[in-house]
């Protein structure tokens, strides 16, 4: 039996061709250094929309492209009906320096979506970002992590608000 990838990478532009089901582009990533290399390769290219697959129905996105990026922790739901709502909401990292851009547009398959300024981080620190999830399977210990609700998460090396409702939220 093979070895289970450290997280498999979806480019959301790539991934969905005109006639056909979508595909896992690049594909399954086995180690951090592989993924930190694809994850370069994208910040230097077009705006767009990666998935980043993790075991345990847990599913970073990111939106890479340009010196500019953004990311998201989402617990997917399966099924025919919209999750209940005890269903966890996404985690995403509010920039502490907003970029002095209204908002970036990336693509994803045959739409844009605007990330505002005060989502989009450098892209060195989303990579490093979710290379780090990829590893511990958790959120990293800096930045700030706020959800739907408000809550936020600030990381062992930051101050903490919400913390523990934070960590009940995002375990893998």
């Amino acid at each position: 039996m093979g070895e289970v990838p450290l997280c498999t990478l979806r480019d959301c532009l790539a991934s969905y061709p005109d006639n056909g089901a979508p595909t896992a582009i690049p594909g399954d990533m086995n180690t951090a250094a592989e993924l930190a290399s694809h994850l370069r390769a994208a910040a230097v290219g077009t705006p767009r929309q990666f998935n980043m697959d993790l075991q345990g129905n847990v599913r970073v996105v990111l939106w890479l492209g340009g010196p500019w990026a953004a990311i998201a922790w989402c617990h997917l739901h399966f099924g025919p009906l919209p999750p209940p709502p005890s269903h966890p909401s996404p985690w995403r990292v509010r920039a502490k320096h907003p970029p002095p851009v209204e908002y970036v547009s990336f693509l994803l398959a045959t739409r844009e979506t605007d990330i505002q300024a005060e989502w989009l981080l450098p892209a060195d620190e989303v990579i490093r970002m979710a290379v780090y999830i990829a590893e511990h399977r958790t959120l990293p210990p800096w930045g700030v992590w706020v959800d739907d609700d408000g809550n936020q998460y600030a990381g062992e090396s930051e101050s903490r608000c919400g913390a523990d409702r934070a960590h009940d939220a995002v375990p893998f």
